[in-house]
């Protein structure tokens, strides 16, 4: 989840200068889809648009039924790991952040050698727990992709302090009715853009 006279000198300069503003003006978003699977069922198949600076929260569910809500954070610099390697911190709860039951609080190491391993293997990377006490939970990546977003519209969009359930009356979050045949919701903070139950949503 780069001279010779003084005219030709001065025109160096300001290119050098343009291409520096253009880097401090973009910023790398992390595409990701995942498949969340509880107990052998799948719960949610996020796709999320998050930055590495900040913590983003995905939650599908209905009121008064059971809510699972997804943390994820993106670790740029793994150590012990190849140079390419990109960290996804997930927390998946089931119900919401800190008031809920932690099901999940797992590191996934993304890195080239580990998506041709798996993909040699015929299945994706993931990561697995499953206990006498707690629920069986697999996450696995579909996809992950490094996009360059416009620095200035990024930096508008604040950090989502805490996912509560699915109310998104924070500026920074969104929500929508879900379209896949249920009464559920997909609530997203913190990211730039949220996808899952066949609608999306993006923070304002």
């Amino acid at each position: 989840m780069l001279l010779l006279s003084g005219v030709l000198l001065a025109a160096g300069s300001f290119a050098g200068g343009a291409t520096q503003r253009m880097a401090a003006e973009s910023i790398n978003l992390h595409d990701l889809s995942l498949r969340v699977l509880v107990d052998g069922e799948l719960i949610m198949t996020p796709n999320v648009q998050l930055l590495p600076t900040r913590t983003a929260y995905v939650s599908i569910g209905s009121p008064g039924e059971v809510v699972y809500t997804l943390t994820l954070d993106i670790i740029e610099h793994v150590a012990d790991a190849p140079a390419d390697a990109t960290g996804l911190q997930m927390v998946l709860w089931r119900g919401g952040v800190g008031g809920g039951e932690m099901l999940l609080d797992s590191v996934m190491v993304i890195d080239s050698r580990t998506i041709a391993r798996a993909a040699s293997e015929g299945r994706s990377p993931s990561v697995r727990i499953g206990g006498s006490t707690k629920a069986s939970v697999e996450i696995e990546l579909v996809s992950h992709a490094v996009l360059e977003s416009d620095a200035t519209v990024v930096a508008t969009q604040a950090t989502c302090k805490a996912a509560r359930a699915l109310s998104a009356s924070s500026s920074d979050c969104c929500s929508a009715k879900c379209k896949d045949g249920s009464t559920n919701s997909l609530s997203c903070c913190g990211a730039y853009r949220c996808c899952g139950c066949g609608v999306c949503c993006s923070v304002p």
